[in-house]
């Protein structure tokens, strides 16, 4: 039982069954050297086992270094070897290979292990694989040049550390990994997909800020592919579909995340600059500067008409989980064309409060057409303003000089 040699090295667990090939040697500086080979350790009340190599020097003092340890780890406990490393942030059951050696403030490991997370309600499985130097203890644990290597990460796990990452699915990590785990470094490749949703890929660099809420990202990465029908699941308000590709550069921290970026898809080309908030339950923007070339709006969602568009929208609002979403729009549209309706400009300001789409200015030149103040007032959503199709009913309108009904999308004068 680990509880015989429990006074020379009071980080082991109690109460656990173990056997090994055991040889303790106390050195000159006051330290204890442990070698365990041909271990077996097996965990109380179905704790799982672990089995290999451990070797240990405990002291001077409360320094504590691996030697040579080397195990096999099969769905044993966490809490178990808490007392070696009492900053590690998560919990549950881990299956496969830990080695490690070093002092705890220099720690050599590599690992490969599937974690089942006790800390997420059907224990999510997680599977980490890499290899580096830690730095335990000082209440921190710290990455120094830690590589992992196609690791998966369940997102739920990941909410247990960052409370406030509202992403849901799991990560697929291969890069390196520093500084304190609350604040750290990541410099490779991540994937994300809920499901058997589409895959979202980009790669470049990321510091995060976790240390409170919200959480803080800087970043700058390229998008290999950025798919908005993936990201829907986690942020139901995203009103448009399409896979894009670019370079996005975020500061700050989620309630208001800077961005700056130009990205290019099948839908056309988008260039952003402004903030965005990804906090609490709450998607929106204040403001967000949208340049557009060749958009085309039903590449972007399937009920929308096929377009090329060019111009530019600043957008501000937000959209929570219970409350009505509030937005304006400031549009200026270049010549462009909707479906085979030609449009020279277009000048609107709108705004979306609960179920109204207001109009507070809506001009458009086309050929025939050279009308300014076109229609002002406020139109009616069947249902909630969501991602999902809503039916708009006009309220209220009026033309200066002429009253008029849409036809298509293009206007024509009573009795035309």
């Amino acid at each position: 039982m680990t509880d015989e040699v429990r006074g020379l090295i009071r980080e082991l667990p109690a109460g656990l069954a173990a056997n090994a090939a055991l040889h303790v040697r106390a050195t000159e500086d006051g330290a204890i050297e442990v070698d365990a080979r041909e271990l077996t350790v097996e965990g109380f009340n179905g704790g799982g086992e672990a089995v290999g190599q451990l070797g240990l020097a405990v002291g001077p003092g409360d320094s504590l270094a691996f030697r040579d340890t080397d195990l096999d780890l099969r769905n044993f406990d966490l809490e178990y070897i808490r007392g070696f490393m009492d900053t590690l942030p998560v919990a549950g059951r881990v299956t496969g290979s830990f080695r490690a050696t070093g002092p705890e403030e220099h720690l050599r490991v590599e690992l490969d292990v599937l974690l089942r997370d006790s800390l997420v309600e059907g224990w999510p499985e997680s599977r980490i694989r890499g290899g580096g130097h830690l730095l335990l203890g000082a209440g921190d644990l710290v990455f120094e040049e830690f590589a992992v290597d196609s690791t998966r990460l369940d997102l739920g796990t990941l909410r247990t550390l960052l409370p406030s990452i509202a992403l849901k699915g799991e990560l697929r990590a291969t890069g390196t990994l520093r500084g304190p785990w609350r604040e750290m470094q990541f410099e490779g490749e991540l994937r994300h997909r809920d499901s058997s949703g589409p895959e979202s890929a980009l790669r470049g660099s990321w510091r995060v800020d976790g240390r409170g809420d919200p959480v803080g990202v800087w970043a700058d990465v390229q998008l290999d592919s950025l798919r908005f029908a993936g990201l829907r699941p986690s942020y139901p308000a995203i009103p448009i579909d399409g896979n894009f590709a670019g370079r996005v550069v975020l500061g700050g921290y989620m309630d208001s995340l800077g961005i700056e970026g130009r990205l290019a898809g099948p839908a056309g080309v988008m260039s952003l600059d402004g903030a965005v908030i990804l906090h609490a339950g709450r998607l929106g923007t204040h403001p967000l500067r949208i340049e557009a070339s060749q958009l085309d709006l039903h590449a972007l969602r399937g009920d929308l008409p096929v377009s090329t568009l060019r111009g530019e929208a600043v957008v501000s609002g937000v959209t929570t989980e219970r409350g009505a979403p509030v937005w304006s729009v400031e549009l200026a549209v270049a010549r462009s064309r909707i479906e085979d309706v030609p449009l020279d400009s277009v000048r609107a300001t709108l705004g979306i409060a609960d179920t109204l789409l207001l109009v507070d200015t809506l001009s458009l030149w086309a050929p025939g057409i050279r009308w300014r103040d076109l229609w002002c007032g406020a139109a009616s959503f069947r249902g909630p303003v969501t991602s999902d199709r809503s039916s708009i009913h006009r309220r209220a309108g009026a033309v200066a000089g002429a009253s008029f009904r849409p036809t298509g999308f293009g206007v024509r004068r009573r009795g035309a």
